[in-house]
């Protein structure tokens, strides 16, 4: 039965190859016959490629379910089951064990990328040539996903598969890394720990959407730059629009709150944290020059800028397959990783030979002094994206050069980044005020508020012998206080255009799209002040429990109260030997939340610390505990450290905000068509 999934896969593969050429040579060579053949559906021209597209979406889809029932039932004799999942895993899990691995990701990917593919597909028509073109190069997309499916399948079986070959390392196999001895199949590995969470349940579907998403103007862009034709904009910022929704809820909020759930932070430039960065920066900046689509220039940066996002989506999913950048995220598997750099590396080359040999030198490029200001906007994006793009990439070349290599810490990133955030944010600032507040008064805001900002983000790298309370203040705070300035300036001028625009009456229509474009300038601002401040501000403090001591309180520096009330120590379902120590935080009397903090060791010695998360309205206590620790002659001890993270709901309320903002945004603009 594991076979059929595969024979899935190859189905569709070739299906897409004759798809491919039906759309290829359509109308090149005409079949001559005295039938008329036109009144069958699937033969006439303008409904065979939708049917063929069709058929390998139900192939795809029949090779999705029959994976998901394969986890549900529990057929541990598919290997991708086996990793992913046991008996004990909870059904939604055994549902999400579909996208756990790299293995279920490509197939996911690959089926996104066709459904969105038919969709398009159907509402324009093949006869037209830009058409036709993009719809070949989206195909091709399509078949790439298709042969990494194929070629790191999860449907294969643990019976008589080349370990070795498919870069997997099982206990038990010979020298050619054949499997002949025990592998126990009435029961699977289990689901790694970490990714026991309801976030990270729906994280990597909607990651993908996104990714998927971007296929089809990435096709349009192509398509473009070969022989020019506009509509590709029209047809392309609805497409794009929604995957930047997508980016934002996927990454920014869901993935955001899974990662700051299991206890590592909530922005450590961690690899794949920073490569999943880089298609919404870019996307970002597509979207501002699309909103003044009438310069000649934005038009044409606006393509290669639209492949650079694919492009970066295939380096983010580089990096976290890897397994050579060191990430807590990433996954070490290398079947693919060839094949996807390599395209990678097609792509950029086809991109530079368009941009130079279909260079359209009679453009003129005029620019308005409120498009100087977008032009600002979208360098500063591209800046950013840059400084992320370096810190991965530098060390991957230097390791080429030097096999000792080099490390790029979290600091490079803050230090490159934060002045260019803060430009961001004042050309927000100027852009809402630009026609409201005269240019020689905003000019002159706008220098005062970039200079005291700049002033205080100096300071901050300045060490000196601290004398006053006031200069102790001014140094500890100078990050903070470097923000303010700014944030301040763009609250202000979002209000003020908001104001402008609104001028709220009974039985009048309102501008979802105005709304929406607002709330996400807000969100913006809220979700840096959240992420400053509690990065900034969080503290944490270690507390050291005897065993003797469960039920006694301990104060923190805070004043607050922490107690192990309870502590438990036995072996999960899954086969995972755990420690449960359950603490109860409390303040002047007031029980502020009760939680149990987990250190779990798995069958093979792998360790997880499970930490956990008491929310409160203005703080988050999250709750960590590493595990007994032993000491010589005596009973080991519970160590438990408490972190407070205050203002981190700013973060959370700020994502929501760009989210819902976007959604209003893709309501009131044009749709796909």
């Amino acid at each position: 039965m594991a076979q059929t999934g595969d024979y899935l896969l190859f189905g569709s593969f070739l299906l897409s190859v004759v798809t491919l050429l039906d759309i290829i040579f359509r109308n090149k060579y005409p079949v001559k016959s005295s039938l008329d053949l036109s009144h069958i559906r699937f033969l006439n021209e303008q409904h065979r490629t939708v049917n063929l597209l069709y058929l390998i979406v139900s192939l795809l889809t029949l090779s999705i379910v029959l994976l998901v029932y394969y986890f549900i039932v529990g057929d541990f004799s598919v290997y991708y089951v086996w990793s992913y999942s046991n008996l004990a895993t909870p059904l939604l899990y055994r549902i999400s064990g579909l996208w756990s691995g790299s293995e279920g990701t490509f197939l996911l990917w690959t089926w996104l990328t066709y459904g969105l593919l038919l969709f398009a597909i159907k509402k324009q028509s093949l006869n037209d040539k830009f058409i036709k073109r993009a719809s070949a190069i989206g195909l091709l997309v399509g078949i790439f996903f298709l042969i990494l499916s194929i070629n790191s399948s999860p449907f294969m079986s643990v019976y008589g598969l080349d370990y070795s070959a498919a870069g997997i390392d099982i206990p038990g196999g010979d020298e050619f890394g054949y499997y002949y001895l025990d592998i126990d199949i009435s029961d699977g590995s289990g689901l790694d720990p970490i990714l026991d969470n309801f976030w990270m349940a729906i994280h990597p579907p909607l990651t993908f959407i996104a990714y998927a998403l971007l296929t089809i103007p990435f096709a349009f862009a192509i398509a473009h730059m070969y022989e020019k034709d506009e509509r590709w904009l029209e047809l392309s910022v609805p497409w794009l629009r929604l995957s930047w929704i997508f980016f934002v809820i996927g990454i920014g909020f869901v993935g955001g709150l899974w990662t700051y759930e299991a206890g590592w932070g909530i922005w450590t430039w961690d690899p794949v944290q920073t490569a999943s960065l880089l298609p919404p920066m870019v996307l970002t900046a597509i979207l501002h020059a699309a909103a003044r689509k009438n310069n000649n220039l934005f038009k044409k940066i606006m393509p290669p800028l639209t492949v650079a996002a694919f492009i970066f989506v295939l380096y983010a999913t580089h990096i976290t397959r890897s397994g050579t950048w060191g990430s807590i995220h990433e996954f070490t598997e290398t079947m693919n990783n060839s094949m996807i750099f390599l395209v990678m590396c097609l792509i950029c080359a086809i991109t530079l030979y368009l941009m130079i040999y279909r260079h359209d030198s009679s453009i003129s490029y005029n620019t308005e002094k409120k498009d100087s200001l977008y032009l600002f906007t979208i360098i500063l994006l591209l800046i950013l994206s840059l400084v992320s793009f370096i810190g991965l990439t530098l060390p991957m070349i230097v390791r080429i050069l030097d096999p000792a290599g080099i490390s790029i810490s979290s600091d490079f990133y803050n230090r490159w980044s934060y002045p260019f955030v803060l430009l961001l944010f004042i050309a927000l600032g100027a852009c809402n005020l630009d026609g409201i507040v005269g240019k020689r008064k905003l000019g002159i805001i706008t220098l005062l508020v970039g200079l005291l900002s700049f002033v205080l983000f100096v300071i901050q790298n300045i060490t000196i012998s601290v004398q006053s309370y006031f200069t102790y203040f001014l140094f500890r705070h100078a990050l903070l206080l470097s923000l303010l300035p700014t944030m301040i300036f763009v609250s202000i001028s979002v209000y003020i255009r908001a104001r402008g625009n609104f001028k709220f009456k009974f039985n009048t229509k309102v501008n979802t799209r105005r709304v929406g474009v607002h709330l996400i300038h807000l969100g913006m601002v809220l979700a840096l002040v959240g992420g400053v401040v509690s990065t900034q501000y969080q503290y944490s403090e270690n507390i050291e429990f005897e065993i003797n001591e469960i039920g006694v309180a301990k104060e923190m520096q805070s004043g607050s109260l922490v107690e192990v009330s309870d502590f438990y120590v036995g072996q999960s379902e899954t086969g995972n030997w755990y420690q449960k120590a359950t603490v109860d935080i409390s303040k002047n009397g007031m029980s502020i939340g009760k939680r149990d903090a987990l250190y779990l060791r798995d069958d093979v010695g792998g360790e997880y610390v499970i930490s956990a998360v008491v929310r409160g309205v203005l703080n988050d206590v999250n709750i960590v505990f590493h595990g007994l620790y032993p000491k010589p002659n005596k009973p080991p001890s519970i160590p438990i450290t408490i972190t407070v993270v205050p203002f981190i709901n700013l973060l959370w309320l700020g994502m929501a905000f760009i989210g819902f903002g976007a959604l209003l945004v893709y309501r009131g603009s044009p749709k796909i068509r």
